[in-house]
């Protein structure tokens, strides 16, 4: 399986706050059954430039890749983010190298509180202006918010992919409405968003142990086909 929403790397968001804890992050990770793994630190456009955030994110990796013999026992490593929504964010210059490297597939995190409608056309604009396919983070946050509202299906109408974090599907926090985005195939990535080793921890293996004991392996392995298709051209590290 492929984690598609990490913290891994160090010293760069609220994630890993050290090479020892990313180091510890990845081998929980693949031990869990893993042979991918998606590092997204936080982007927000209101902290830092695109291109500041880029340098940051090449020294955190140089640094995660600097040890050859733990390198060598890595999982498959690509690198994108997890880009906080923000207004008019399809006009903005270089937006696409917050992508997946190698893809036009890029991890968005829909704002906390009752969605505008500018909100939902500006993750529409991705794909109609830019052809990126934005992947909707941790879509499981913010069902509660948009009640009394058409927000999650306008959301589910668009050229979107919807991602969920495995501490979401264990089941004291499985909820019905949680249930059927996964049984409809309505979930097509999941992921760990692991932030360290203590209060959010890797656990894939929750997602993948409840997925297959309720769904089937063929959703399981819809859920892995549809990772692989959007990594076919990503590089990795």
């Amino acid at each position: 399986m492929i984690d598609f929403h990490t913290h891994i790397l160090p010293n760069i968001d609220d994630g890993s706050s050290s090479l020892d804890m990313s180091y510890a992050m990845i081998d929980s990770v693949k031990k869990q059954g893993a042979d991918s793994i998606v590092l997204t630190p936080h982007y927000y456009f209101d902290r830092e430039s695109i291109s500041d955030f880029i340098s940051s994110r090449k020294d955190a990796l140089k640094l995660l890749l600097s040890d050859e013999a733990k390198r060598k026992q890595f999982p498959d490593l690509f690198l994108g983010a997890e880009v906080a929504l923000f207004p008019m964010m399809s006009k903005m210059k270089d937006i696409e190298k917050l992508c997946i490297i190698g893809t036009k597939f890029m991890m968005v995190e829909m704002p906390y509180g009752k969605w505008s409608r500018a909100s939902i056309a500006e993750v529409d604009n991705l794909y109609t202006r830019h052809g990126i396919t934005p992947i909707i983070a941790h879509i499981e946050r913010f069902i509660a918010s948009q009640k009394g509202t058409d927000n999650i299906e306008s959301l589910l109408g668009l050229d979107v992919l919807i991602q969920m974090n495995c501490g979401a599907i264990e089941k004291k926090f499985f909820n019905r409405t949680n249930h059927n985005l996964v049984k409809t195939g309505r979930i097509d990535l999941i992921g760990t968003d692991c932030h360290n080793m203590t209060t959010r921890k890797p656990n894939m293996d929750i997602g993948i142990k409840y997925i297959t004991n309720h769904f089937g392996i063929s959703m399981l392995n819809e859920i892995d086909k549809c990772g692989r298709d959007v990594l076919k051209n990503a590089s990795r590290y």
